[in-house]
Parts: structure tokens; C-alpha cells; sequence
């Protein structure tokens, strides 16, 4: 079977993903995706470098986080 006119045997078909690129990913997403860029091209914020959690990791913080992240997963 012949592949049809100008397919890219790098990029196929499967893998393209039609919610993806400009104008189609939600809000939240491109602001993540911002944050992502930022921090991978200019590192951590010298004010955030060395910044640890305010709240101890006891097991009921544990049980409440995983309430809230099935809340809204």
C-alpha cells in the first residue's frame, strides 16, 4: 500500500491530535503551558529559588488532597 501524497513518516497521522495548537486548547491549559515555557527557558524565579511548602505533609493534608484532586480530576 502506497502512502498518500505528501505523508510525513515523522509526524503520522495517529499522532496528530486535533485538540491541540493555536485557538484550541482551554484557558487553563494555555496558562500552564505559559508557566511550563517560562519556567524551562528562564529557570525559577530567583524570589521562588529554595521556596518550600508552608503546609507539613501529615496524613489528613494527605487524605484532604486527594479528596480534592478526585474532586476535580
Amino acid at each position: 500500500m502506497k502512502p498518500p501524497p505528501n505523508f510525513d513518516y515523522w509526524l503520522p497521522q495517529w499522532m496528530e491530535r486535533e485538540l491541540w495548537g493555536p485557538n484550541k486548547m482551554s484557558p487553563g491549559m494555555r496558562a500552564r503551558m505559559l508557566r511550563h515555557s517560562a519556567y524551562m527557558n528562564k529557570g525559577v524565579p530567583t524570589a521562588y529559588a529554595g521556596a518550600e511548602s508552608t503546609v507539613a505533609a501529615t496524613p489528613d493534608i494527605i487524605k484532604f488532597g486527594a479528596r480534592l484532586y478526585h474532586k476535580h480530576s
